[in-house]
């Protein structure tokens, strides 16, 4: 009679995966430390500085220098058509446009207005001439200027409008000689006509005496 056989246990043979080890670290091994690597971080560009937008200068016009000037004066100017033409001869050799001119015009006034003002604050600070003495100064300068250039004269009419015109008319040195020249006319008396004669004039004899 047979026996039958009893099948031999079957080993079971168990694998383990690299995970798992990993997983699982040996007993009385240290705890592994993970690091966490950041993530690279992309470099921040900054913006390139705009460049200034640069205006191009206005182009300067062109000077024009008139063939002839058209100047103006002002109401009432101390100037006249004689000083027009001098200004713009001045300003034909300069080359001076024809607004250049009229302001070369108007500065020269301004000049003697601004002359003429600072002679009539001298005068009238002048103790001979000045203050309570100023009515008499104009008496004395009028007998002077009548009696050497009479204003009916076109000499004396030039002289007045000249001394208008610069301010002279009120300088104190020239109002000094002028007042001190009319105060010794009217001081002056008229002198007796000499005896006429009938003898001849000797020059020679009149300049350099009779001789010896």
């Amino acid at each position: 009679m047979t026996t039958p056989q009893t099948p031999a246990a079957t080993a079971t043979t168990t694998t383990s995966t690299p995970q798992a080890a990993a997983a699982a670290p040996a007993a009385g091994a240290p705890p592994q430390t993970t690091t966490t690597t950041p993530e690279a971080t992309a470099p921040v560009t900054t913006p390139a500085a705009e460049t200034p937008t640069t205006t191009p200068p206005a182009e300067t016009p062109a000077r024009v220098v008139p063939e002839s000037y058209t100047l103006s004066l002002s109401q009432g100017s101390v100037l006249d058509d004689a000083d027009v033409a001098d200004v713009a001869k001045m300003a034909k050799a300069e080359q001076l446009t024809q607004e250049e001119a009229q302001v070369a015009l108007a500065t020269y006034e301004q000049q003697l207005l601004d002359q003429g003002t600072r002679f009539r604050t001298e005068l009238e600070a002048d103790s001979e001439l000045g203050g309570a003495n100023l009515a008499t100064t104009q008496r004395d300068v009028k007998r002077a200027l009548d009696t050497l250039v009479p204003e009916t004269t076109a000499e004396g009419q030039a002289t007045r409008a000249f001394l208008h015109k610069s301010g002279l008319g009120n300088q104190v040195h020239l109002l000094r000689l002028l007042a001190r020249a009319g105060k010794a006319m009217g001081e002056d008396r008229p002198l007796a006509a000499p005896a006429a004669s009938t003898k001849p004039i000797d020059m020679v004899e009149l300049f350099y005496g009779k001789p010896t």
